[in-house]
């Protein structure tokens, strides 16, 4: 089985951390963009045959009807890019294209050659960890008003969470081009200051 929903539950070590994350967000009854995840399988057979198998492009084409949306991102979902000693977050690629199943296969396809980017040789050098492994994620597009992250142990106080953010998409981010505002509270603290977004209601859901 090439590709599966976010909804079904997923080994991590058949589609990588990313998808298998937001798999148990699905699980857990949190809001997440629907979508499939494509097991690392794919990217093998295609190495090996130099082409995609057979069955998949139809597979393909009957989940990217039911995404609901005109626009879809296609997420690399590297197997092994982050553990405690490391992580390759902003150094694999996205793509947003069209909900059409041409445009979704050459993003796959490009999500793969990302494997040997610069930023990931860089980085795989300064981490001393090769990724060989891929899994892509599938999801609809949602345009976002800001996007960020929450870290429920502050770096900076363990006692407090954390969140950076952006306006507009997150890649921006995890890429470095914008430097991110933030604000840290006490758990279950009210945020102190002016937010445009509902930063209350983020707090209440992240510690759970």
């Amino acid at each position: 089985m090439y590709i599966q929903s976010l909804k079904e539950k997923l080994s991590i070590d058949s589609v990588g951390a990313k998808a298998y994350s937001l798999s148990a967000l699905v699980e857990y009854g949190f809001s997440v963009p629907n979508g499939y995840a494509i097991s690392k399988r794919l990217l093998e057979v295609y190495t090996k045959e130099k082409s995609i198998p057979d069955g998949f492009l139809q597979s393909l084409k009957s989940c990217l009807v039911a995404l609901n949306s005109e626009k879809i991102i296609i997420r690399s979902s590297a197997i092994g890019e982050d553990s405690d000693s490391f992580s390759f977050a902003g150094q694999l690629d996205s793509f947003v294209v069209n909900n059409n199943s041409e445009e979704a296969l050459k993003a796959i396809l490009k999500c793969w050659k990302g494997l040997n980017n610069d930023r990931v040789i860089a980085y795989e050098k300064l981490a001393e960890k090769k990724l060989t492994e891929m899994g892509v994620v599938i999801q609809e597009f949602v345009e976002a008003d800001y996007a960020g992250v929450t870290f429920t142990s502050s770096p900076y106080n363990v006692d407090q969470m954390y969140t950076e953010y952006v306006k507009g998409a997150g890649e921006q981010l995890v890429s470095g081009k914008v430097t991110p505002k933030n604000f840290s509270v006490h758990f279950y603290e009210i945020p102190k200051g002016e937010l445009p977004f509902n930063a209350v209601e983020l707090i209440r859901l992240a510690p759970t």
